[in-house]
This record gives structure tokens, sequence and C-alpha cells, in this order.
């Protein structure tokens, strides 16, 4: 009889792990050419694309190269929608197209978006791509991607090295609309991208007290084993920065050597806040939103923390861009935020939900007004408020009651950047270009007009690269973490024969 029980306990677990399968994504990958002559004699010129992986939709686009110091706060556009500086700029796009594995091609006839000859010159183009044929692939059950997440996905070690599997760390949330002066446990979620995603064992957690909290978690680029997060204080308007070690399914740990006490404390603007920080820049600063949604106040500014002791070494003032009376007059608010950062190759996008503003910054420009390179707000139809022949408030942008609620936006490795698009109907994400044009919306396979929170991305060269967001859109089998398929390459077309 035990020898049959024991035979049957055998069977049941080869059973159970034959069922079991890690997170294996077939990634779409673009290959095309780094360099390609065009005589800009008008001829077509025919940039090929190879596709590998799944099949997918995608753009191409041409921009100016070297000319970043030559464009100096050219704003344009139907109601000055679109703001450059100090950054190289887009003269073509085409359509969308679908691509299909193999050999595709895209065609450009070397005229701008007007119809006129571009300049016998050399441009940067881009292909950016997403599989919007296949259904997607779900990462995990077991860690959620929750509506105002400021969740991160690690990609590379203290020494810069890619990790073999990316990490998630989540965003717990706390509402924001309840005055919370006591702190409660607050619980991050850890969880291994690869890993089998319904095995609840693979969920790691670490544990602290906090009060309101929303925003994201970052790491002491020289330790990994230090974290910092941040919370508000309602009755205080103050933001608390605490750095602490992670420790594996248990407490954290508080640095008492660092700031004051292991916390470092800030103005808010307001007692009911959204915040998106701290998000490392990978050396010296720790960077977050400070801004208000409900008319409390009226600065908006991206914060730095020193890394190192705490203290508030810079705020960028963005007051300018998201605060307007204006809109407050015409029955929206008078700040829209920020209240969403996203950090990568030197660059900050900023964005809320609550405005149709989307803004890029350099953070290592010292001058405020020039660290600005490209804003994008209501007028290009990506990302406006109020646009509809008859809205209420006709092209107020502070309006937190309209969509699309842009609960996050975050950036590829050639910095285009998505943002949900959740009250636009059956759409997935809205996309800007790296010079802020917008692309407009599109969808993933199956999208409903359903809620959705946003996305993240892998863009490494590893076996997870892709796009990962939530699937709350879906009828059913909602939970987790969620994969598509996702490729950005650029090149340089040029007039220089045998470079």
């Amino acid at each position: 009889m035990k020898k049959s029980l024991v035979y049957g306990l055998v069977l049941f677990l080869a059973v159970s792990a034959a069922f079991a399968a890690d997170f294996s994504p077939t990634p779409m990958r673009l290959n095309a050419p780094d360099r390609i002559f065009y005589a800009f004699d008008g001829s077509e010129l025919q940039i090929p694309v190879n596709v590998t992986g799944t099949p997918g939709n995608a753009v191409f686009l041409v921009f100016t190269k070297g000319k970043a110091e030559s464009i100096s706060k050219v704003q344009n556009g139907y109601l000055g929608w679109h703001y450059v500086n100090k950054i190289d700029t887009c003269l073509y796009v085409s359509t969308f197209m679908d691509v299909s594995k193999g050999d595709n091609v895209f065609i450009w006839n070397g005229k701008d978006e007007d119809g006129n000859a571009a300049a016998s010159d050399e441009y940067t183009y881009y292909i950016w791509a997403f599989d919007d044929k296949s259904p997607k692939l779900q990462v995990t059950s077991q860690v959620g991607f929750p509506w105002e997440t400021r969740a991160i996905i690690k990609t590379h070690d203290e020494n810069g090295a890619v990790l073999a599997r990316p990490i998630i760390y989540d965003s717990p949330v706390k509402s924001v609309e309840s005055m919370i002066t006591e702190k409660s446990t607050t619980t991050r979620n850890k969880w291994t991208i690869g890993s089998d995603p319904e095995d609840v064992g693979m969920r790691e957690t670490c544990a602290y007290m906090s009060w309101i909290e929303n925003g994201s978690i970052s790491f002491d680029p020289s330790d990994h084993s230090m974290f910092f997060v941040q919370a508000l204080h309602p009755e205080q308007r103050k933001h608390y920065t605490w750095k602490m070690q992670w420790v594996p399914n248990g407490d954290a740990v508080l640095q008492t050597d660092w700031a004051e006490n292991g916390e470092s404390i800030m103005d808010s603007p307001s007692r009911i806040a959204y915040h998106s920080g701290p998000i490392s820049d990978g050396g010296d600063y720790l960077l977050c939103t400070s801004g208000d949604l409900f008319g409390e106040g009226l600065e908006a500014n991206v914060v730095f923390l020193s890394v190192e002791d705490g203290t508030v070494a810079r705020k960028l003032d963005v007051s300018n861009w998201w605060v307007d009376l204006n809109d407050k007059d015409a029955g929206g608010q008078a700040s829209g935020g920020p209240s969403d950062l996203d950090f990568k190759h030197g660059r900050i996008i900023i964005s809320s939900h609550s405005s149709c503003l989307d803004q890029v910054l350099d953070p290592y420009i010292d001058d405020d007004e020039e660290a600005t390179l490209w804003v994008n707000q209501n007028g290009d139809l990506t990302g406006d408020h109020n646009f509809e022949d008859n809205a209420a408030r006709p092209w107020v942008c502070n309006d937190y009651n309209v969509g699309p609620y842009k609960y996050s936006n975050a950036f590829d490795d050639n910095l285009f950047s998505t943002f949900p698009s959740f009250d636009m109907g059956a759409v997935s994400f809205g996309l800007y270009a790296p010079d802020g044009t917008g692309l407009g919306y599109h969808a993933f396979a199956g999208e409903t007009a359903n809620f959705k929170a946003g996305e993240r991305y892998v863009d490494v060269g590893s076996p997870y690269d892709g796009m990962y967001m939530d699937n709350a859109s879906a009828a059913e089998n909602t939970a987790g973490w969620w994969y598509v398929g996702h490729d950005s390459v650029k090149g340089t077309i040029t007039n220089q024969v045998g470079v």
C-alpha cells in the first residue's frame, strides 16, 4: 500500500511539472542597414528591413542628423502643440504598415512631410515596430500591474552588466485621496522574468512602514541590495525618501547613516499628490517630480536628490509648462502635474494622467529653460485633451475628467515613448517619436475599450526583449504582467559614397 502511495505521488509531481512552463517569449527583431547611400535625385530609396521572431506593424521615420545646435526653441503646429530645442527633429513619417517575418522594404522619395525635397545631406532614419498580430503572453500572475504603477524592470546590475533575466519590482498603491497620517505596512514584490508565471514560490517580497505611496523604487548605483522609496505625509505636506536594505521575504532595514536617520524630507505643493520618484540616473542623483493636480499649489518641478546624503541638489522648474490659470478659468485645473517620470540614456520624460502634456528634458543642462528638449501638448491628436467637436472644455489641457489617462510614460532604447490610452476606445497606447512628434494610437491584438495601465520595456538584446504591460482590458485572465514583441532600430541615410 505504501509503495502505491509513493508511486502515485511521484506520478502527480511529474504530471504537475509537465504542465508548468517558464515564460519564454519569441522576441521581435528588426535588422536594417547601419548606413545606406542615397543620391537625393528624386528617385525612390528602398530601405530593406528583415524581421525575425514575429510579424507586426511598423513605421519609418527620417530625422535631421547633427543639426541639434542650430534648432532653438521652435514652437509650431496647430495650437503650437510641438516645441523642440537643441534636438534633431523629424522631417518625414511613413504610414504604419504590416511587416511579415522575413524581408520587407520601406520606401522614401527624398521629400519631407510638406512634399519639399530634402537637402543632400546625412539623415538619421528610424524603424519602430511592435507585434499587433499575436496574443499577449503572460509573464506572471503573481505580481500586479496597478493603474498608477511606477513599477520598474531592472535590466542591469551595479557593474552595468546586462542581467541574464530582468527583474520586475512592482509599485504598491495606497489611495492618495485618503488622508493617511499613520504609517502602515507596505510590501514590494520582486519577480524574475522567465520564471513560471503561476509559481507563487518565485515571488519575493520585502516589507516596510510607509504612508501614502504610489511611487517608484530605485537602487543605490554602487550596491543594489540598498533601495530608495518615497511617500507623502498629507497633513505635513512633506515627501519622505528612505534608504533601506532589501531583505528577501522579510522586513527592510532602514539605513540610519543616510540623510537624517535614514530619511530625506522635502516640501510637497499639495496634501494630495501623485508622485513618481525616486528614479536613479545611475550616478549621483535620485529624480522625482513635485507637482499638484488639485489646485492646491502652482509649482511644478523635477527634484534632484543626492544619492550620497539625500539633500536636495536641484529643483528644475517646469511650472511654465504645467501650470495654466486659463485652464482653471475654463473649467479644468490650474496645474496638471507632472506625476510620472522615466529616465533613459540621459533623458527624462515627465507626464500625467490629468494633463495633455508630455515633456522631455536633459537633466544635466543647468539652465531650466534650455533643459527642455521637446514638449507635446494639445494640437496633434496624440495625447490631446478636449479635442472633440462637442468637448465641454475645448482644448483645455489640464483636465483629469477626460482621457487619455496617461498613468505612465516609458522610453524604449531609441527614446520612442509610449503611454496608456484608456478612454480612447479600443486602442492600447499612444506613441511619440524621439523628438515628440505624435505618432497616434495603436492596439495590441484583441484590444477592447476597457481599462489599460501602461507599458514598460526590456530593450537590451536579451531573450526577453519586448513590451511589458497589464491585461486589464481583457474579458478574463486580467491579472499580472503580460508581454508583446517590440523592436526599434536606427541607421544613417548618407550622400557620401564609400564611407
